[in-house]
């Protein structure tokens, strides 16, 4: 009997490590990052290569505009004494070349901080080691 579900066993190991190589694939071709307990971290090559998110965060700019700041507004009626108001986004064809420009790099740096790719792989990590499963020693 132990012998049989230590075969059963092994076989749903294998079939998980299947599964998470062909997780870490589409992370790859879809250029995002994962993050699956003690497998690790799969960290996307974009998040090294800024040029691989340009045309995504082009896209999000010109569908919904630059996002602006909201405003601080003394408000002594609120418990605090101040309240934020949003400030309306700056559609893409009101953005001259060096706007587009940055608002482009802001949002790349924007879709590279919502990759949340861990501190250790930010400090310690390198491009070489992008694109795959990542896990800092555990000792």
């Amino acid at each position: 009997m132990s012998e049989e579900l230590q075969k059963q066993a092994q076989a749903k190991l294998s079939e998980a490590r299947r599964l998470i190589n062909e997780a870490g694939e589409l992370a790859k071709e879809g250029q995002f990052a994962l993050h699956f307990g003690e497998t690790g971290d799969f960290v996307p090559r974009a998040y090294f290569d800024r040029e691989l998110l340009r045309p995504r965060a082009t896209a999000l700019l010109e569908s919904r505009g630059r996002q602006n700041h909201a405003l601080r507004i003394e408000d002594p009626t609120i418990e605090w004494g101040y309240r934020y108001e949003e400030v309306p986004n700056t559609p893409w064809a009101e953005l001259d070349e060096s706007e587009r420009a940055s608002a482009i790099e802001e949002e790349i740096d924007g879709l590279r901080e919502e990759m949340n790719v861990p501190y250790e792989f930010q400090e310690y990590g390198s491009a070489k080691q992008a694109d795959r499963w990542w896990a800092p020693s555990r000792c």
